[in-house]
């Protein structure tokens, strides 16, 4: 009888993702019956999964008794929230709380959580307006507090981002602005592809992954190797330009601004990131998918 791996955000980036890869994983596609949580069943992406065999359920991550009932059953859990959707630590952390709780009440054999390093902590207090980031670790310390069985991925910085941050000029080409110099490295990840690899990992290899924390990234790129390779792919240019932080904050908002300034100075996971990576892209065992990779696949530009 097949185990059932319950995904929330299975609509999402990162959940859809981790259902791809289990659905095509030689092994872990016999072991696990695959249960998608979403707010709404009714929606275009809900539909063709139902229609493609996974099991949709509908539950609200606000409501804790729904988030009990969609995790009842479960073998294993990949679990991850939205800060973006409420803009609220405190509803982030509730939502994760409730996650952790369900799966302790469950008594699952693993809780995969999608985490981000804790920005007040890695930057010694420096940092403390990046919510989003301090949320997600204040969940990963609850769920190792509780003793729930927990493995964590940390996702880098989104290759999908730079759809977000790159301004189309009226010539074609593209402008970049940040605070930081172009020499800046930047652990990017295409979380479409690449999540669910991870999340393979861990189910493949629970012995070895219990209590870990991995880095997610396909490796260091430099603000001029991005530049250079989506010219390269694209033919198109990215003018970059370097501004002051408090002229990054009057567009962005304070909290993205230290987010940038976390990975400037603090090398976005902590100072200790590079090794950490490189641990964790080992245990991954298999090629991310790669900043060139990533720009042809999501063409045109």
């Amino acid at each position: 009888m097949s185990k059932i791996l319950t995904v929330f955000g299975a609509t999402g980036s990162q959940g859809g993702s981790v259902i791809k890869s289990i659905r095509e994983h030689p092994t872990l596609s016999r072991t696990y019956k695959i249960r998608g949580v979403t707010r709404s069943l009714h929606s275009a992406v809900s539909r063709s999964l139902a229609a493609e065999g996974v099991d949709m359920v509908q539950a609200d991550l606000n409501e804790v008794e729904s988030v009990y009932r969609a995790i009842l059953g479960s073998y294993a859990v990949f679990a991850m929230t939205n800060f973006w959707e409420y803009r609220s630590a405190e509803v982030e952390f509730a939502q994760g709380k409730a996650i952790a709780d369900a799966c302790k009440k469950v008594e699952i054999e693993c809780l995969i959580w999608s985490t981000l390093s804790h920005a007040t902590t890695v930057s010694a207090g420096k940092l403390r307006l990046i919510h989003h980031f301090d949320s997600k670790a204040d969940v990963e310390t609850y769920i190792r507090s509780i003793h729930v069985p927990a493995s964590f991925v940390n996702p880098g910085c989104f290759m999908s981002n730079l759809k977000t941050i790159l301004t189309k000029t009226d010539d074609g080409s593209y402008e970049l602005t940040l605070p930081m110099p172009s020499t800046t490295e930047i652990p990017l990840i295409d979380e479409a592809n690449d999540t669910g690899k991870w999340v393979a990992s861990v189910l493949s290899k629970p012995s070895e992954a219990l209590g870990q924390h991995f880095l997610e990234a396909a490796r260091w790129y430099t603000i001029n190797d991005i530049c250079a390779i989506f010219a390269k792919v694209t033919g198109k240019q990215i003018l970059f330009q370097q501004v002051s932080e408090s002229a990054f904050a009057a567009t962005n908002g304070e909290e993205v601004c230290e987010a940038w300034i976390l990975l400037r100075d603090y090398a976005y996971f902590g100072l200790d990131a590079k090794v950490r990576l490189q641990a964790s892209l080992e245990f991954l065992g298999q090629q991310p998918t790669s900043l060139e990779q990533y720009l042809v696949d999501s063409s045109p530009w």
